[in-house]
């Protein structure tokens, strides 16, 4: 593993895969965060010293959208269906939402798909900026505070406030699609599957 003194690699996280790459020309297959270090794992073993970094963006973007796609769909569930999420993943070919729900039919995934799409279509500024916990309006987040005293916002203009250190697109057209694919009943609540961005047009 190696450690740099500042990164612009992504570790696994928040539910958002780690992000790929090479330094020095070397593959980075995986990045961790472990005892407060990010720990790149490298195929080989790097001099020290200067580190030439580049990450995957094909990867990276992805689960720009990806990441971005959920916080949309996220507040369109409690915007249409009163509904809160539980949990989600970003997975490397399909990504999941845990909703607080008992049973959804269709025409309710078909609502949220559709004022999503919306929120896509009219591409609200996106952005991501740290702020004391004190000072943030409790009322105005979809999640509960952490207990910190500095959180990054994720924030979709007018729309959604989130606390996440994940990576987002800049505006919400950037995300394109997004898609729910199946769902089903787990353990008292539903899942869905979904796609954003690229992986939705491409399915």
């Amino acid at each position: 593993a190696a450690i740099l003194d500042q990164t612009a690699f992504y570790p696994t996280s928040g539910g958002q895969m780690h992000d790929t790459g090479t330094i020095n020309g070397i593959e980075v297959v995986d990045v961790i965060e472990q005892d407060d270090e990010i720990l790149h794992l490298v195929k080989s073993p790097l001099e020290a010293g200067k580190a030439e970094c580049q990450i995957n963006w094909q990867r990276r973007f992805d689960f720009m959208q990806q990441h971005t796609g959920f916080h949309i769909l996220a507040r369109s569930f409690l915007i249409v269906t009163g509904a809160r999420i539980l949990s989600s993943h970003l997975g490397e070919q399909i990504s999941t939402i845990d909703v607080d729900l008992q049973k959804i039919d269709e025409s309710q995934i078909k609502a949220v798909e559709d004022f999503a799409q919306q929120i896509i279509f009219e591409d609200r500024k996106v952005k991501a900026y740290w702020s004391k916990s004190a000072e943030v309006d409790k009322n105005s987040l979809r999640k509960e505070l952490t207990e910190r005293d500095d959180i990054r916002l994720v924030e979709i203009e007018n729309f959604d406030v989130d606390p996440c250190g994940g990576t987002h697109v800049s505006s919400t057209g950037q995300v394109g699609l997004v898609k729910i694919i199946r769902w089903g009943k787990i353990r008292g609540y539903i899942r869905l599957e979904f796609y954003a961005g690229n992986r939705a047009i491409q399915d």
